[in-house]
């Protein structure tokens, strides 16, 4: 695989540490360009869609490039089943992992195009990542397939040595090379290229990951949470371990990077800030009590979802910088607009609130929505926000038998 001079430094530099977060590495981190920071609008990309988990291969859930409604109706609306936790919507089509099979909708309309089996025992509980035109897939199969998007058929598939558990992430780190990063439940990290069509470099970890990898976006190194607890940083190139820390509980939701640091939101009521600059060294920690969600980064702004509402957090210190109650227990994640913040609650309730909410004079917490709308289903999914439409996934009553659905809200 082809390389450039800065690159070959970097890594001659790290492979002279002997040991994973010594004085070393941060030192060639440093000469490597490492300490550049790109914002969080360069970390999303120049995408009006959402072409994969969270968004973006940061997992940051934020989308700059678009803006949602202001006076919101449901444009249309599909069954889906409680495997639905997030909608991927790429060049006009949404993409949906039902369980035993990856469906396609026109993202207009809301018309089926297609659907995808895969094997006898393929399951689709994962997301799937799109780019450059090809579908990227993982079906809990020890294999890494590319889909035509208009037919959904299969193109190539690239084998791996372990079932696939976590949903593909695109690393670009040359012009004309794309790498797909997935985690096995033989606690590997696999990155195989589009372009040969196979496993370049696998990296191990202790336990398997438990969440979408996220990657820098220098391209140059690939985060990974796994189940027991550890984050991991390698090389996104070779698969070169750069550090490792060891937390006190599991990741929940995907590893978010933002410009300043890396997040991980814990199984439990911890929210911890990594950076990935310094090894990944904690630099604080946050307990926001029982039922703290996923986090999403915009801006220079860090947003959390829990039990208690919407907070955001100043991201120095995790200390509150402002707080918006909800009106019922938030599980699901919320995604960034250009200038709001879409959560649901169990209630059934999408809340849009203005992402400067705490820049309002007086008692802002009244004035703080945009609108709220009212799905009659518990949201506990992953919204998606996409060329003006926002995506909720909702659940069914599974005791009455009753499907979930997506709604395309404009």
């Amino acid at each position: 695989m082809p390389s450039t001079p800065t690159r070959r430094s970097f890594l001659a530099t790290l492979a002279g540490a002997s040991a994973v977060g010594s004085a070393g590495c941060l030192d060639a981190a440093r000469d490597a360009g490492v300490g550049y920071r790109p914002s969080n609008a360069q970390l999303a990309g120049d995408r009006s869609d959402w072409p994969s988990v969270r968004h973006n291969p940061s997992n940051t859930g934020f989308n700059p490039n678009t803006e949602g409604p202001s006076n919101p109706s449901i444009e249309w609306q599909t069954p889906i089943w409680a495997s639905v936790t997030e909608a991927v919507v790429a060049d006009g089509t949404v993409y949906l992992p039902m369980g035993d099979h990856l469906r396609a909708h026109d993202a207009a309309t809301g018309e089926e195009h297609w659907r995808y089996s895969g094997r006898e025992h393929s399951s689709f509980w994962q997301a799937p990542a799109v780019h450059d035109g090809e579908v990227y897939v993982t079906d809990e199969e020890p294999r890494v397939v590319a889909l035509d998007p208009k037919t959904g058929a299969e193109r190539w598939e690239a084998e791996t040595d372990g079932d696939v558990r976590t949903p593909p992430t695109v690393a670009t780190p040359f012009d004309d090379e794309v790498l797909v990063c997935v985690g096995t439940d033989n606690a590997r990290l696999h990155a195989v290229s589009t372009r040969s069509e196979t496993v370049v470099w696998t990296a191990d970890t202790f336990t398997p990951a438990s969440q979408a990898p996220a990657v820098s976006g220098q391209q140059l190194s690939v985060y990974v949470a796994t189940h027991g607890g550890e984050v991991y940083g390698f090389d996104v190139e070779e698969g070169e371990p750069l550090w490792r820390t060891k937390l006190t509980t599991w990741a929940q939701s995907p590893p978010v990077l933002s410009a300043r640091h890396l997040y991980i939101s814990g199984f439990g009521d911890d929210l911890f800030a990594l950076n990935p600059k310094r090894v990944g060294r904690e630099e604080w920690d946050t307990e926001f009590g029982p039922g703290v969600g996923a986090v999403t980064s915009a801006g220079g702004s860090t947003f959390v979802a829990s039990d208690g509402g919407l907070t955001a957090l100043d991201t120095h210190d995790g200390s509150e910088w402002w707080h918006v109650p909800l009106t019922g227990r938030v599980t699901g994640a919320p995604a960034v607009s250009r200038d709001t913040v879409y959560v649901g609650d169990e209630n059934g309730i999408l809340h849009a609130v203005k992402r400067r909410a705490g820049l309002d004079a007086g008692p802002m917490r009244l004035e703080s929505k945009r609108w709220t709308l009212d799905l009659g289903q518990p949201i506990r999914g992953r919204i998606a926000v996409a060329d003006g439409t926002v995506y909720v996934p909702t659940s069914g009553n599974k005791n009455e038998d009753e499907d979930g659905h997506l709604y395309a809200i404009r």
